[in-house]
This record gives C-alpha cells, sequence and structure tokens, in this order.
C-alpha cells in the first residue's frame, strides 16, 4: 500500500509540473486574444525593407516585409519558432495576394497565424509615413 500512495503522489507531482507546458499544446494557455494587430495603410509605407517580430505564448516570429510602390513585394519568414503552427507559414503569401493584414487565421494554427500577423504589422507601422 506504502508504494502505491508513492507512485500516486510522484504522479500527482509530475502532472502538476507537466500539465501546464502541455497546456499551450492543448489550446488552454493560448493567449491570441491579446495580440492586437494593427492594419497599416501600406501606400504610406516608404519603399524598403523592415523587420517585424511577435512573440504570442511559445510561438516567435520574426519577418522581413518588402514594400516597393506602395505595395507589399515580399515577406520572409525569417523565424518561427513553433509546436503545431506550421500551416500558418501561408499568412504571409494570403497578405501579399490581399495587400492587408485583413486575411482568415489558419485553423489549428490560430496562435501561430496572429503572430505572423502581429509581426508583419509590427515591421510596417514602425515605417508608415
Amino acid at each position: 500500500m506504502h508504494i502505491v500512495w508513492k507512485t500516486a503522489l510522484v504522479l500527482l507531482v509530475a502532472g502538476s509540473v507537466l500539465l501546464p507546458s502541455l497546456g499551450c499544446m492543448t489550446g488552454t494557455n493560448i493567449r491570441s486574444d491579446d495580440v492586437r494587430i494593427e492594419e497599416v495603410d501600406i501606400t504610406k509605407v516608404v519603399d524598403g525593407d523592415y523587420r517585424g517580430e511577435a512573440t504570442d505564448g511559445p510561438v516567435k516570429v520574426v519577418v522581413i516585409v518588402e514594400v516597393k510602390e506602395g505595395r507589399i513585394v515580399s515577406i520572409v519568414l525569417e523565424h518561427h519558432r513553433t509546436m503545431m503552427g506550421k500551416p500558418a507559414e501561408r499568412i504571409p503569401e494570403d497578405v501579399i495576394r490581399a495587400q492587408s493584414l485583413k486575411v482568415d487565421t489558419v485553423s489549428g494554427a490560430t496562435v501561430s497565424s496572429r503572430a505572423i500577423l502581429k509581426a508583419i504589422s509590427s515591421a510596417l507601422k514602425q515605417y508608415a509615413s
């Protein structure tokens, strides 16, 4: 009986340590609603290459956005630390196509989608004239 209690205690302690970190994989610790994505008037952004970063929970994103003649011509996803957000890596193509940050997030990769959009917004809003 003594071994059963020790095993139960070990499992309880391990669970209290591991479950919070697993929560970010299951969505229980996601703070994506706190990530504010500001639309930027791209026509007012001076031509150039701009770096933007965003972090949302376990997701970290770094992008380089190239603007030419009032249009986004390329977005390079320089860094994307994620667990399950790889499908969101199509977001830059969607933004280029739409010439707007108002694009759909990727189901199952919402946190990464929002972090990528926030990084693009961050890059552009610094250099709007």
